[in-house]
């Protein structure tokens, strides 16, 4: 699984940790900062398993700019 390529939105990821890397692990770093959160951190059968959920803020209420 290439993580580089996964936009961690909303979800469950699992990582096989006997290939991870720290490129991966930063790359889920790095989505965590964006503004997801992790809900669950789990460890199954050598994995680790992430229960993410990225807030979603909108504009209600909020007209847009003619």
């Amino acid at each position: 699984m290439n993580l580089k390529t996964i936009e961690l939105t909303r979800g469950i990821l699992e990582v096989d940790l006997s290939n991870i890397s720290g490129e991966e692990i930063a790359t889920i770093n790095a989505n965590l900062h964006r503004g997801a959160s992790l809900v669950n951190l789990e460890s199954k059968g050598g994995k680790l398993i992430f229960t993410i959920e990225k807030e979603h803020r909108s504009n209600n209420g909020k007209k847009s700019p003619d």
